[in-house]
């Protein structure tokens, strides 16, 4: 957070004009601590070096692309970074898919919608570092629809008392540097999470599954993926009192 309140945000873009366009709607939008990075390596560098509530990072860029430029900086970081955001010039799921399973938070295509990107910042501003909000009302009301406020309020009631088991689970495999077990943990909350809605999530937790040979990277993973079950389900929680 910026010392006037404002989120402190990094647009990474490699296009100059995207760039201006996307700081003056930041600017009109009351954006005023607002950074910039060219490519994916800068970004990863501007991350490790100042703390942001939230880096709009571009899909398709030179010297490190933003797929990989937020796997790098999920892998450094890990709990303590920032919400990002893809920008991407193709309304594609797949590319959309690709983006959510690298560990970023949400998807935009370009040219940016004034009232969604007003969103993500008003959810930049009170989340907090690293705060991801994986509640999809569409598929709250639906369940509420099919199993009814009891039926509902029993499947939460299971969530609630399971999350400090899988918080368990987790610290133990990561004592133990075991990657078998944090993939059966992914693949325990990768179900949970489609029946939720969680999209984003479900997808971290694929990547989690499918990674291959690379440890340390899907223990960074798993720590965001623990924080984020954890976040939704005190969130499903207080949805469930108001049932």
């Amino acid at each position: 957070m910026s010392s006037n309140g404002a989120p402190a945000i990094l647009l990474v873009d490699d296009d100059p004009v995207n760039r201006k366009l996307a700081s003056l709607m930041l600017q009109r939008l009351g954006c005023t601590a607002v950074d910039v990075a060219e490519d994916g390596r800068a970004a990863v560098d501007a991350v490790v070096s100042r703390r942001y509530d939230l880096v709009l990072m571009d899909v398709e860029m030179p010297v490190l692309d933003g797929i990989e430029a937020t796997r790098e900086i999920i892998l450094r970081l890990g709990l303590r970074r920032p919400r990002i955001v893809a920008m991407s010039g193709h309304q594609d799921d797949a590319d959309r898919e690709r983006c959510l399973e690298a560990g970023m938070d949400a998807y935009l295509v370009k040219p940016l919608a004034r009232q969604r990107l007003a969103e993500l910042l008003q959810a930049a501003d009170g989340g907090g570092q690293g705060a991801v909000d994986d509640f999809n009302p569409v598929a709250w009301d639906e369940m509420l629809r099919v199993f009814k406020p009891t039926g509902v309020q029993e499947v939460v009631a299971a969530l609630v008392a399971d999350a400090p088991e899988q918080a368990r689970r987790f610290a133990a495999a990561t004592a133990a540097d075991d990657v078998t077990a944090l993939k059966r943990i992914a693949h325990a909350l990768r179900g949970a999470s489609l029946q939720l809605g969680a999209d984003a999530l479900a997808g971290l937790c694929n990547e989690i599954e499918t990674a291959d040979g690379d440890g340390k990277r899907a223990m960074a993973l798993g720590a965001s993926m623990i924080e984020r079950h954890a976040a939704l389900v005190a969130r499903l929680s207080r949805e469930a009192g108001g049932a």
